[in-house]
């Protein structure tokens, strides 16, 4: 499972997420409920998307959808931080969701590479 560097990705993007949702958590009460949903899915959906290591092609929509999540999270939280005397916990939002952003990118695009390899290698068979 880890001999995929597009698991690597994957499992970094698990560690943030959820250090993400435990370190703010606590201070999600101020904040709309729907951005919290952010912070639930997104580890939920990247541990499934890791141990979806064989089923590359629901793998490849899961990023998608994840790609999704995280846009959808920077969007509710960019205004908070434009506002003069941002917060910490937006600015940490918006950096890890950029990060996670590019991890996910990563990822599809190993997981796509893979399945190109896979089909190819069927197509000589």
């Amino acid at each position: 499972m880890i001999q995929r560097l597009q698991s690597l990705y994957l499992l970094l993007l698990f560690i943030f997420s959820a250090y993400l949702f435990f370190a703010l958590t606590p201070v999600q009460t101020d904040t709309l409920f729907a951005a919290y949903y952010g912070f639930v899915l997104t580890p939920v959906l990247s541990l499934v998307c890791l141990l979806w290591f064989k089923k590359r092609p629901i793998q490849a929509r899961l990023c998608v959808l994840l790609l999704m999540v995280q846009v959808v999270q920077i969007g509710f939280y960019l205004p908070s931080l434009m506002q003069p005397g941002g917060n910490g916990e937006s600015i940490l939002v918006v950096v890890l969701s950029g990060i996670h952003f590019i991890l996910l990118l990563l990822a599809r695009r190993g997981i796509l590479k893979d399945e190109a390899l896979v089909r190819s290698v069927d197509r000589i068979r």
